[in-house]
Formats: C-alpha cells, sequence, structure tokens
C-alpha cells in the first residue's frame, strides 16, 4: 500500500510538474509571439523612417539640380554676354583699324602726289651714265691704292 501510495504521490507531482511545464511553455509562446509582433511593428516604423528620410534626400536633390542648373544657365547667359561683347569690341577694332588704313594710304598717296613731280626734276638732274661710271671707277681705284 504505501508502494501505491507513494506512486500515487510521484504520479501526482508529475501530472502538475507536466501541467506547468505545459503551462510554461504556452507562456514562452505567447512572450515568443509577442516579441515577434514587436519587431515586427520596429521593423514596419523603421522602414517608414528609412523611406522618408529616402524622400527627404530626394527632395533635396532635385533641389540642388535646380540650384546648379539655373547656376548654371546663369553662368552661361554670362559667358554669351561676354562672347558678344568681344566681337562687338573686335569688329570696332577692325573698323578702326580700317579706318586708320584708309586714311595713311590716303596721306601716303597725297605724299606720292606731291614727290612725283620732283621725281621728274630729280631725273633731269642727274648725271650720265658714263659720268657715274667713272667715278665709281676712281672711288675703287681710290680704295685700293690706300
Amino acid at each position: 500500500m504505501s508502494a501505491l501510495d507513494f506512486e500515487r504521490r510521484y504520479r501526482k507531482q508529475d501530472e502538475e510538474i507536466l501541467e506547468k511545464a505545459d503551462m510554461t511553455e504556452s507562456q514562452i509562446k505567447a512572450e515568443m509571439q509577442e516579441q515577434h509582433e514587436k519587431l515586427e511593428l520596429e521593423k514596419s516604423e523603421l522602414i517608414q523612417k528609412m523611406e522618408l528620410k529616402r524622400k527627404e534626400e530626394a527632395e533635396k536633390l532635385e533641389l540642388y539640380k535646380e540650384d546648379l542648373s539655373a547656376q548654371r544657365e546663369q553662368e552661361r547667359q554670362e559667358l554669351k554676354e561676354k562672347y558678344e561683347q568681344s566681337v562687338r569690341d573686335w569688329q570696332k577694332g577692325k573698323e578702326d583699324l580700317e579706318s586708320n588704313v584708309k586714311e595713311q594710304a590716303d596721306v601716303i598717296c597725297k605724299l606720292c602726289k606731291r614727290a612725283q613731280p620732283s621725281a621728274a626734276n630729280a631725273q633731269v638732274q642727274k648725271p650720265p651714265l658714263k659720268e657715274t661710271v667713272l667715278k665709281t671707277m676712281f672711288s675703287f681705284y681710290l680704295l685700293s691704292v690706300l
């Protein structure tokens, strides 16, 4: 009888232990499920934050692109204006140079017209060729003697 008593008591303890184990296992499963849900919630919040940050960065990038585009357009316009001014300056310089050349050509023509009559007189006053040759020969002779 004592063996049966002993067995009943231990069986009862075993059943209580098994119930507690079952209960603990279900509690562990419930806690794990709760942690899993909490992690899923944190994950979705993190994904939303990352998406929001990505959108903000995309907006910043778009603003930066617009600023760069506006700056590049302004620089292009300034370069175009400088180029046009350079072309105008070059054309003015070219016109001034052509005007100066024309004025100088007119002055040279006037001087040539004045010089032509005196050149005609100079030709008339030139010594004959024979006299020039003799003078040249005499100069060479003197140079060779000295």
